[in-house]
């Protein structure tokens, strides 16, 4: 692998494609699948996108290579199969030109990749950590939504902080530096990581923005 030649920032390396995002799949009850993975890439003409997965311990030999479909301007879709009940999915996004890998995400290697569960199809669980994380929370020996209503703080299960705007539990806000460190759904603004503005043929985006049809969210341009 030509390390040397891994791109993250557009800075660092001009020539070379960089993966902006990549979708952040969270635990789920599914068992059938598939899976579905969406990046966003800039730069990748005359490259190949790849979605490397794995099951088990993460161990990046035994990732599976799956070439990844264009979807459009700087949009790419792959799919992981279904797993059974119990699995631990960990998956990456490669950007390999005359055969060498010229961008990854997420940035520091395979062995660091994103991950999610596959949980019982059934719902049934023994403790949180069996359930839908920053969804559901284990009840009666059942995963259930979170509650739906708070007014502060002590009203929420553990991690988790009541939005006053919602009245809702929540996760708290995701810390970035970049865009590269919030789902493909966010951008990064003053460090937190905040919803992209909706868009579409009637609905335009903010100057400095362009509309990805295929997401229908702005992007910096």
């Amino acid at each position: 692998m030509r390390t040397a030649a891994l791109c993250l920032a557009a800075a660092a390396c001009a020539a070379d494609p960089v993966v902006i995002a990549v979708t952040p799949l969270g635990a789920t009850h599914d068992t059938a699948g598939p899976y579905g993975v969406d990046a966003v890439v800039v730069g990748a003409a005359g490259a190949r996108v790849d979605l490397r997965w794995g099951t088990g311990d993460g161990d990046p030999a035994g990732m599976a290579r799956a070439p990844m479909q264009a979807r459009g301007d700087d949009l790419w879709f792959g799919a992981i199969p279904g797993q059974p009940a119990g699995t631990a999915v960990f998956y990456a996004v490669e950007v390999v030109r005359d055969g060498d890998v010229v961008a990854r995400a997420p940035d520091d290697g395979l062995a660091r990749a994103f991950g999610f569960r596959v949980l019982r199809p059934d719902g049934a669980c023994d403790v949180d950590s069996e359930c839908a994380l920053g969804a559901e929370v284990c009840a009666g020996g059942r995963c259930t939504p979170l509650p739906g209503v708070c007014a502060a703080d002590a009203d929420c299960p553990g991690g988790y902080a009541c939005d006053a705007a919602t009245g809702t539990c929540a996760l708290p806000p995701r810390s970035c530096a970049t865009d590269a460190d919030c789902p493909a759904s966010d951008r990064c603004d003053a460090g937190a990581c905040v919803p992209r503005h909706l868009c579409g043929d009637a609905v335009p985006c903010p100057a400095g923005f362009t509309c990805n049809p295929a997401l229908g969210r702005c992007f910096s341009e």
